[in-house]
């Protein structure tokens, strides 16, 4: 039987046997080609090479960005029957699509065949009037047309105007909070449910030996708006004007698509009550030159503007500015301040980038960061800082919380808000300030100082990254810390002070060392967020980052907080052996196992070589526990099938959630791993004295 592996445009044929048979020895000059083809194939619907059967999407499993399908058998869909585009159906949603937040609904096509739609905008329990707007193999994508009677239970009344107008920034507004979570608690579930059914079936993990911890959800109603500290709204020259789809007392629904205005006859589908369609989605707008916009960029379009004066994802002052800086700029839009035109790529105004914090006396700071092309003149530059005079004499001279006025200069055709290089406009400072407190969320007693009360400060500048729920991002703390292993260990955070400057961690003798506190390593550690967290309760800690300014603010932060126990170091782990930098960088290592590692990759997470070099330590120096922390479950189970079966000895044992991002279809995730060796008596997991297990992981 032929497999099919489809990842957006590229289609991959392979034999089973080719594909799934291990190991596989390839010469350098093809490893480089069928790599990635051998990788995704093994991570992804593995269980099908080994059962022949097709994959059939049963009721309440989501649908993910990578589906495998069989191109013969009875399970294949059948082109003739699957719904063409524009056409007009019924639907009734089940559940929510992972990663899309789309409404998962199937369409009878038979008796005993139905087809996966993906429904825009639509939320479990309704039941929708939808046309068919894209058609692919095995599912199609529709937009609602009008919602029908009863309406879900589930739904509520969304808090912001824009929601309703096609605004990408919310997906869920409407939904009540507990069923979101409960849905993206399932989805979670059902992954993680796949993942250990494949390592079952190789002996390697159990579903019944992971705990999965509850869904750490944000504070209501407190915590479910108004939580973002950083919104990136855009200048442009077309403005996004949201028409709803509508239906007149013929029975004929107009169905508006951008240029495309197209009726159908009602009649044509199944009936039912129908309430008056004013629902919009991406596909349905008018595209409007109007010379300037301000706001949020359309889901897919990313040369048009959804005009935004509110929004409810963002603190009230931050509108404030929002609708300030529209006020200011608008009647400069055709001289000297014209928005930058992202397809003929002229204009000097790109973005407004605001970002909040809370700091340690629990005052509000705010920076305005305005991203904009190079000046044509000094009269474009002196306009612009007029602006900034204004903002600092309406929110900064009267104690409103505005700390600076930036302005980052790109060259650069993308629409990114990073500058290559930046001017203060106004204000004494380039940085704010945020506070962290995770001790308070965590559940176990520690016997600790005022560290839970004074808590964690981080310098935050225009272009560093932070976690954008800063509340939410307590409680991750508090469930990494919680998981670590480390608050059972005593805290040591300022023992073996090193001097700022030094590259390495001070160390003491070999004889002292048996006897050392907890070494942590952070790998993808950023500006530092997690490490310093870790810190108070740990010996040393290691933090390594590719990026170079985020490795800067991780070091400014480390000496804000006096912690001397931390090393951050810029690191390309596809050049450098992980092993060698780490014993470089931590030499105590070389003695005493890492007690924690903890992996906090990007989205797409880690790449495959850095999850071998993990599973490459040396076997009497293995990290005793793992910590995987993601925003991405799909590509957090892709890599721990990949770590599992290349690191057998490490255990799967708790998997926690927490909700950084309500009304979005995005959660956080955390895996707890362990080694499952039987300890020793000094509490050191022993090591296998295989002569060939030793060979092959030496460095």
């Amino acid at each position: 039987m032929r497999t099919e592996i489809r990842t957006g445009a590229v289609l991959v044929e392979r034999t089973y046997v080719s594909l799934f048979e291990r190991p596989v020895s390839l010469k350098p000059a093809f490893a480089r080609v069928l790599s990635p083809i051998i990788y995704r194939a093994r991570v992804w619907q593995r269980p099908c090479h080994r059962s022949g059967q097709t994959r059939h999407f049963s009721a309440g499993e989501r649908l993910s960005s990578a589906t495998m399908v069989a191109t013969d058998g009875p399970g294949a869909p059948t082109s003739q029957k699957s719904p063409s585009r524009g056409l007009l159906v019924e639907l009734a949603v089940e559940s929510l699509a992972h990663g899309t937040g789309m409404g998962v609904s199937r369409l009878q096509l038979s008796e005993n065949e139905s087809f996966v739609v993906l429904v825009h905008n639509a939320i479990p329990g309704e039941r929708v009037r939808a046309r068919i707007i894209r058609r692919k193999r095995n599912h199609a994508e529709a937009i609602v047309v009008e919602r029908l009677d009863p309406p879900s239970m589930f739904a509520t009344a969304p808090l912001c105007r824009h929601f309703l107008e096609g605004c990408g920034g919310c997906k869920f507004q409407n939904l009540i909070y507990t069923k979101q979570l409960s849905e993206k608690e399932e989805q979670v579930r059902d992954m993680y449910r796949a993942l250990l059914r494949r390592l079952e079936t190789d002996g390697l993990a159990s579903e019944a030996s992971v705990e999965f911890l509850p869904a750490v959800g944000a504070t209501v109603p407190t915590g479910l708006y108004a939580y973002r500290n950083k919104m990136d709204f855009t200048f442009g020259t077309r403005v996004w004007r949201p028409k709803p789809n509508t239906a007149d007392d013929s029975g004929k629904v107009t169905l508006r698509q951008g240029r495309d205005t197209s009726t159908r006859d009602e009649n044509t589908v199944s009936s039912g009550r129908k309430r008056p369609g004013t629902d919009t989605a991406p596909e349905s707008g008018e595209d409007m030159r109007t010379g300037f916009a301000l706001g949020l960029h359309v889901p897919r379009r990313y040369d048009k503007v959804l005009c935004i004066e509110d929004c409810a994802l963002q603190i009230d002052i931050a509108n404030e500015i929002l609708r300030f800086v529209e006020r200011h700029c608008r009647p400069l839009a055709e001289t000297l301040l014209p928005p930058y035109d992202l397809v003929e790529h002229v204009g000097f105004l790109r973005n407004l980038v605001i970002r909040t914090a809370q700091d340690r006396h629990n005052q509000t700071q705010v920076m305005v960061n305005l991203v904009t092309s190079p000046p044509a003149d000094a009269h474009q530059q002196a306009a612009l800082e007029d602006v900034a005079a204004a903002l600092w004499k309406a929110f900064g001279e009267t104690n409103r919380g505005l700390v600076c006025v930036l302005q980052n200069i790109t060259s650069n055709r993308s629409g990114v808000a990073v500058g290559e290089s930046q001017r203060r406009l106004a204000g004494t400072q380039d940085t704010i300030e945020q506070c962290l407190r995770p001790l308070r969320h965590v559940r176990s007693r520690i016997q600790t100082s005022s560290w839970s009360e004074t808590g964690i400060n981080f310098q935050i500048s225009a272009n560093s990254f932070f976690q954008t729920n800063p509340a939410q991002a307590e409680r991750l703390m508090a469930v990494v810390l919680e998981n670590s292993g480390l608050l059972e260990q005593p805290s040591v955070g300022q023992v073996s002070p090193a001097a700022e400057s030094s590259a390495e961690l001070a160390v003491s003798s070999p004889q002292a060392s048996q006897d050392t506190g907890a070494l942590v390593v952070d790998l993808f550690c950023g500006t530092g967020t997690i490490a310093l967290c870790l810190a108070p309760f740990a010996e040393q800690v290691l933090g390594l980052e590719l990026v170079a300014s985020a490795v800067d603010d991780a070091r400014t932060n480390a000496r804000l907080n006096a912690r001397t126990n931390t090393v951050f170091q810029v690191t390309d782990l596809e050049k450098e052996n992980l092993w060698q930098v780490i014993f470089r960088h931590l030499p105590l290592a070389r003695q005493h196992p890492v007690d924690l590692l903890v992996m906090d990759p990007p989205r797409a997470g880690v790449h495959p070589r850095q999850l071998k070099a993990i599973a490459g330590a040396p076997p009497a120096l293995r990290p005793r526990r793992l910590v995987y922390v993601s925003c991405n479950p799909a590509s957090q189970t892709r890599d721990l099938d990949l770590l599992l079966r290349d690191a057998p000895w490490y255990r799967l044992e708790k998997v926690a959630l927490v909700d950084q991002f309500p009304h979005t279809p995005h959660i956080e995730t955390v895996a707890v791993l362990s080694l499952s060796h039987e300890a020793d008596a000094n509490g050191r997991h022993k090591a296998s004295d295989s002569t060939e297990e030793s060979g092959r992981y030496s460095i």
